[in-house]
């Protein structure tokens, strides 16, 4: 059993899928025996995505580095994106969403941050329970917070 398929189960089971919306596992292990979810569900037929673990026990670097450009596009183009938790509490996937300016969606508020220090900064985001509605003031406010704490532009 993978721990971390364990935590993204409600992924699965997320009743607000709709034609419009993009769905993608790319790590190998889910993919194997996976059955498609819907029309939404890209997961076996788009070729692109990387897991960085995966990548990490990869030999021939030389294959691998480079920046996913499909993956960040279709984020970018997104009003909201699922970040479940990963092989932590947490995942890289909610601040992708935040630099992409998607509004992340999570299950616990656990899986927003990092660090205590990171638990007071007060992102904006939505529960998969609830109702979500696209708020360009979250979007901004994400962002900002994002560009402050988490690169050099903000320093």
């Amino acid at each position: 059993d993978d721990p971390s398929h364990k935590v993204r189960q409600w992924v699965y089971d997320f009743d607000k899928y709709t034609d419009s919306s993009f769905l993608k596992f790319t790590d190998k292990k889910t993919k194997e025996n996976y059955i498609q979810l819907g029309s939404f569900d890209k997961t076996l037929t788009t070729t692109w995505g990387r897991v960085q673990k995966e990548l990490d026990e990869m030999a021939d670097r030389d294959l691998i580095e480079g920046f996913d450009e499909d993956y960040y596009k279709v984020m970018c183009a997104s009003k909201f994106v699922l970040c479940p938790a990963g092989d932590a509490p947490w995942s890289m996937r909610m601040y992708e969403a935040l630099m992409c300016k998607a509004i992340p969606i999570v299950m616990h508020k656990k899986e927003t941050y990092r660090s205590h220090k990171e638990q007071k900064l007060g992102y904006k985001f939505y529960y998969a329970n609830e109702e979500h509605v696209y708020r360009e003031d979250w979007v901004e406010h994400n962002y900002n917070l994002f560009m402050n704490y988490h690169t050099y532009y903000g320093s």
